[in-house]
């Protein structure tokens, strides 16, 4: 690598041997992100966290346009921010949503910055836990004393990371009433007691996204009245794919999350529903093994599951555990997809959705 400057894509680590040499040879090595918020003249609001954060930097978004601020979302999602720039005023808000993989690159933190939870994620990526951990509070290692952190206490990753905040911190909480800015079933409200918004008005499902939500108003509630929080509680239907509602046929719901890309995600989705539950899952073969030993350690630690039937999808070839069978769930193998056609171990089946529809029919026929 002989060039003058060199940009790093998020999925590329800062490490690698190429990448050392070139910055010995005097290569400048950066990355979008670090070119935004070098050049950004607005005040700057950024999420991250190993679930909820899509959801909550859309609501901080969402939020603050109700109000009728300019806001810019972009980073892990949106619009590319750094192709913008000019566009943008110093009375905006750029709010954006940080992976530990574009965190490990970036040198500068933002004006708020929120940490929805820590779980292990990304490891075939980061070196190890400690990596992921390290690369996450990057969000607020180079704020000061002017900045503000918001975190979720009753996340233990979370709640560590209070003595090395730089500048003020805000908690929230679904558990303790102490925190800034918790909830419960009743509703939102701040350390006074006082009902920001009914869980009635929340038009999203989950008590995941009870999180987002108090994550997002702690973010901006100098900026966002609480009647804004209201209007956009009952407005806001949620993000794509994420327990995003599909249709209802024969009395049956149908949800897609199929963006949740691990098990604590997924078992968020499936928590959010009282309903008869049946799940269809996916994916290869190192997360069948994940989400095998996260169905396993949940059935022993509550004696049953909160869904009923999972019917597995998984690609490689998986050898399926006798564990699984004895759940009574299905499972299928599959061996490579073409076009429309899906080729499994036992079969050729051109209509999946027809094989699920049909089983789901008849198992909910059966009654509770």
């Amino acid at each position: 690598i002989t060039e003058s400057l060199l940009f790093l894509s998020p999925a590329v680590r800062p490490d690698l041997e190429g990448i050392e040499k070139a910055r010995l040879n005097g290569t400048r090595v950066t990355s979008e992100m670090e070119e935004f918020f070098r050049l950004c003249p607005c005040k700057k609001i950024a999420v991250t966290g190993s679930d909820g954060k899509t959801t909550t930097t859309t609501l901080i978004a969402k939020l603050l346009e109700a109000q009728g601020y300019k806001a810019w979302l972009g980073g892990n999602i949106g619009v590319n921010l750094f192709a913008t720039l000019d566009d943008i005023s110093k009375d905006d808000f750029a709010v954006v949503e940080l992976s530990s993989f574009q965190l490990m690159k970036l040198s500068q933190s933002p004006d708020v910055a929120v940490i929805t939870n820590i779980a292990p994620n990304h490891l075939d990526w980061h070196r190890d836990m400690l990596e992921y951990v390290d690369a996450k509070k990057r969000i607020f290692g180079f704020q000061n004393k002017n900045s503000l952190l918001v975190l979720n206490l009753d996340d233990e990753y979370c709640r560590s990371f209070v003595p090395d905040a730089k500048g003020s911190v805000r908690t929230i909480s679904g558990e303790n009433a102490d925190s800034d800015f918790y909830f419960n079933d009743s509703g939102i409200f701040d350390k006074n007691g006082n009902m920001l918004v009914s869980d009635d008005d929340i038009r999203i499902v989950g008590k995941h996204n009870r999180y987002n939500y108090t994550e997002a108003y702690c973010a901006v509630s100098q900026y966002v009245s609480c009647e804004t929080l209201k209007k956009v509680a009952r407005e806001f239907g949620g993000v794509e794919h994420r327990i995003e509602f599909v249709r209802e046929f024969d009395g049956v719901k149908y949800y897609n999350s199929s963006i949740d890309s691990s098990p604590s995600r997924t078992t968020a989705c499936i928590e959010s529903f009282k309903e008869k539950i049946i799940v269809i899952v996916g994916g290869y073969d190192g997360w069948h093994r994940i989400g095998l030993r996260y169905h396993q350690n949940f059935y022993e630690k509550n004696g049953t599951f909160t869904y009923d039937v999972t019917i597995y999808l998984y690609v490689d070839g998986v050898q399926v555990s006798q564990q699984i069978m004895n759940w009574g769930d299905l499972f299928y193998s599959v061996e490579r997809v073409d076009g429309d056609l899906v080729y499994t171990q036992n079969e050729d089946i051109t209509d999946l959705y027809g094989v699920f529809y049909r089983y789901a029919n008849a198992y909910l026929a059966e009654g509770d």
